[in-house]
């Protein structure tokens, strides 16, 4: 009846709206814990002697972008499942199901707030996360524009860039550093190593250099797949630079995925390493989305099977966790091996396809004969 519709709709208003407002309190939460994580990392270099509050500040919000990166797709599911529990719990399920909606219906709403999140994760992904990591780490070359900015310290392992690492162990009484270590690892195919006995920090034209002697350096070539060691005698690297020095991988990370599109270069062969590259970052931003949208659709249909089966919640969340997991893991796995050996980049698509079906099993075993009644007769804990 036109009643019952009415009071469907009314529903799946309902059930949006609750998730809206969990959610908001979950992604807080988790934001809230990984923001201030991510930010101390740069806390050490920004409070040396005189450093603007308002530069902090913009580190501080441009590593917002990263840490909702992290949190949506868990924070969505977490949601779903809570929502859902709570839902079945005070027998709301129990009262639209007794106007004749099915549980495949009833799902509607979770899927609705499932597409809210991969448009929101697309948003994050293709344009707000690139231009805050790349806005960042313009940032922090310029909080690193002089020799006072970057300080070492003995016996400890600095991070100047992502993907760089400098360790010195010492100071001789000659002010000479010693026992210097250096990794530049900003892509599969820029992996150095430099080592050397002794080494000086010297200021030219503002900017901060490390002077190496008498050590050796170590290349990976993944053409051949071994290390080349080549000796030197001296060797300078602008520190400040660093940050601003960003290849393969990360140059690709840090660009909207307009600018990638333009970028691709169709006339080149798609064994080309840029090329490869490329195509493997839009396909992995592209299941993102996927993996937002199937998350909290997996939990809410999670938990609808396991009451139409009569099990405790417990059994359906932590299986598909371990589930949710499980994906997230092999996609990282497959555009990993992606980028190492140029694998089909297609093949990133294969976790939210995994998860695709997963969503369609629960879906089947929440309508199986019986489960209505278990919906509306029995109160599960």
């Amino acid at each position: 009846t036109e009643g019952n519709l009415v009071a469907v709709a009314r529903f799946d208003y309902y059930v949006i709206e609750k998730q809206l407002a969990i959610f908001a309190l979950i992604v807080g939460a988790l934001v809230t814990i990984i923001w201030i994580n991510l930010a101390a990392r740069g806390f050490s270099e920004f409070f040396s002697d005189t450093q603007a509050v308002s530069l902090l500040l913009q580190y501080v919000l441009y590593e917002l972008p990263p840490s909702l990166f992290q949190s949506l797709s868990l924070a969505a599911y977490a949601t779903s499942v809570y929502v859902a529990c709570r839902m079945i719990e005070d027998n709301e399920f129990s009262a639209i199901q007794s106007v004749g909606t099915s549980s495949i219906r009833i799902m509607r709403p979770f899927a609705i707030f499932g597409l809210l999140m991969a448009v929101f994760g697309a948003i994050l992904v293709h344009d707000i996360l690139p231009d805050s990591l790349s806005n960042g780490a313009a940032l922090r070359a310029r909080m690193q524009a002089d020799l006072a900015q970057f300080r070492i310290r003995h016996g400890q392992f600095l991070f100047p860039a992502e993907g760089v690492a400098v360790y010195v162990r010492n100071q001789s009484e000659s002010g000479e550093l010693e026992k210097v270590f250096i990794h530049h690892d900003q892509s599969f195919y820029n992996n150095v190593t430099h080592f050397s006995d002794t080494a000086r920090l010297l200021q030219y034209h503002n900017s901060s250099l490390l002077e190496m002697q008498a050590g050796v350096t170590q290349l990976w070539d993944p053409n051949t797949k071994e290390v080349r060691v080549v000796g030197f005698d001296k060797l300078r690297f602008n520190l400040s630079e660093f940050a601003k020095d960003f290849g393969g991988a990360q140059a690709v990370r840090y660009t909207n995925t307009v600018g990638l599109i333009k970028e691709y270069d169709r006339s080149v062969s798609p064994s080309h390493p840029t090329n490869h590259v490329i195509l493997v970052e839009l396909y992995r931003r592209l299941s993102y989305s996927l993996t937002a949208f199937l998350f909290p659709v997996i939990g809410a249909t999670a938990v609808a099977a396991s009451h139409a089966l009569g099990i405790r919640f417990s059994v359906p969340i932590v299986v598909s966790l371990v589930g949710i997991v499980s994906v997230y893991l092999s996609g990282e796995f497959l555009r990993n091996s992606a980028l190492a050996f140029e694998v089909a980049s297609s093949a990133l698509f294969l976790p939210p396809l995994i998860a695709a079906i997963a969503v369609l099993a629960l879906l089947g075993i929440s309508q199986r004969p019986g489960a209505l009644s278990l919906l509306s007769g029995r109160k599960s804990v």
